[in-house]
């Protein structure tokens, strides 16, 4: 089985729903790129904390920025301190390391704190979900206001903007004239745990396996015969085993069933951003597919109707993926806030 880097431990269970408004501001100690330590207490003498969940290369926040700066130097000079806050796992980012931070940081002349939460801590404890994502603390540090910085990632699109709204307010002592948006930008990056300590079963099982049913089909990543990388729904993809993940190729001597036996390691995605019940999940995973006839009888029964008509003489293969890391955070049927999967085991 594939070996993976050491990884911060995580909560086998959390409640990752961002944190409610008038909550007191999570304590931390992070490094920044500057090498020194930074704690909540460091800033006790601030009119407003702002905590912005950032990313190196996530080019929402690059596009984001200009504008953060221009805050920083704008509200700095009113008592407002602004922090960055990098929590993506450099396991699978690795420009998110503190290395890459400094670069950035150096390269965009960044005067405020720019901080590594290695340990996904701080995000953790503030529930944040994307990047940029911004968390506004007022003079007794509650949360006054959670979400975008603007109404959008294009500056000379821009017509509302929150997060300056929301300062001005907190400075002249009122509240914020809204207090909460749906922040916009790229996914929290969590390292993927191995397989040998996780168990495709409760949360992952039951969204895999009824992916088909609301139209939200798993997209499988392949290497084809021509060595360049093809992409694949596939609604007949269900957990065959506690590590193993299986579908149907309709078509034994080609297509997915002729590349996989050369290029054996494949990602897969599953992505269900939400319904009107407040559902969401994510989950991706990483293995090694095989060709297995031993299964066929049981996977070909996976197939829908719709599928079963592609291939009525069953010339095709069942494919087993060995899985050999998962990654995975959405919002749980049930918990009413995200809940993080259990990947400690």
């Amino acid at each position: 089985m594939t070996e993976v880097t050491q990884m911060p431990p995580v909560p086998p269970r959390f409640d990752h729903g961002p944190i409610e408004l008038a909550v007191d501001a999570p304590d931390f100690t992070l490094t920044g790129v500057d090498g020194r330590q930074h704690s909540l207490a460091e800033y006790d003498d601030a009119e407003a904390l702002v905590i912005i969940q950032a990313a190196t290369n996530c080019p929402f926040v690059r596009a984001w920025e200009g504008r953060i700066k221009a805050i920083h130097a704008d509200y700095g000079r009113r008592g407002v301190a602004v922090i960055l806050v990098n929590s993506n796992a450099p396991t699978t980012h690795p420009e998110d390391s503190l290395e890459g931070m400094i670069a950035r940081a150096a390269d965009e002349g960044f005067e405020f704190p720019y901080l590594r939460d290695d340990d996904q801590s701080l995000a953790l404890a503030l529930g944040s979900t994307t990047t940029p994502e911004v968390f506004v603390f007022d003079r007794q540090r509650k949360l006054a206001y959670h979400g975008m910085i603007d109404n959008h990632h294009d500056e000379t699109k821009t017509t509302e903007h929150y997060l300056r709204d929301a300062l001005d307010a907190i400075l002249d002592g009122d509240a914020p004239p809204i207090a909460q948006t749906e922040p916009l930008g790229c996914m929290m990056k969590w390292p993927f745990r191995p397989a040998s300590r996780v168990e495709l079963n409760g949360d992952i099982e039951k969204a895999v396996n009824g992916a088909s049913a609301i139209g939200r089909p798993v997209a499988i990543s392949y290497i084809g015969d021509d060595g360049y990388p093809h992409l694949s729904y596939r609604s007949s993809l269900k957990v065959l085993g506690p590590r193993q993940l299986a579908f149907w190729a309709r078509d034994s001597k080609g297509g997915l069933a002729t590349s996989i036996p050369k290029h054996p390691e494949v990602a897969l995605v599953y992505l269900n951003m939400g319904d009107h019940a407040g559902t969401s999940n994510y989950f991706s995973f990483r293995g090694r597919a095989r060709l297995d006839p031993s299964v066929n009888d049981t996977v070909y029964s996976w197939q829908t109707y719709g599928e079963m008509t592609h291939d009525p003489e069953r010339r095709g293969v069942a494919v087993v993926i060995d899985v050999e890391s998962v990654q995975g955070l959405g919002l749980m049927q049930g918990v009413g806030r995200s809940g993080l999967v259990n990947m400690t085991g």
